[in-house]
């Protein structure tokens, strides 16, 4: 009876993608500590994929503590486009009409 139990647990896991800016620590909102929550609770039974842009100097304690909430983790580094003002505008001028 435990092997029919276990293939039927097997059988319902999820691959999950989770797509987010930064890493969910600390846990300083209440957003941050529903997602947390949610998540290790989901990575019990599933597999999580937690995808995130992060900041060049994201601390490593931060980037690690994605292991209690995720089975897998990519970390992809965020970077701004630099715009000078008149390209700025005419960028939103752009977006605006077209």
């Amino acid at each position: 009876m435990g092997g029919k139990l276990s293939s039927k647990l097997s059988k319902d896991k999820k691959k999950i993608l989770w797509v987010k800016i930064g890493t969910l620590h600390p846990l300083d909102t209440g957003g941050k500590i529903r997602t947390y929550n949610m998540l290790r609770e989901w990575n019990r039974r599933h597999e999580i994929t937690y995808l995130s842009l992060i900041e060049k100097n994201t601390p490593e304690s931060e980037i690690k503590s994605a292991e209690e909430y995720s089975t897998h983790q990519i970390w992809h580094e965020r970077t701004e486009k630099k715009h000078n003002k008149l390209a700025y505008g005419l960028d939103l001028l752009c977006n605006l009409f077209f």
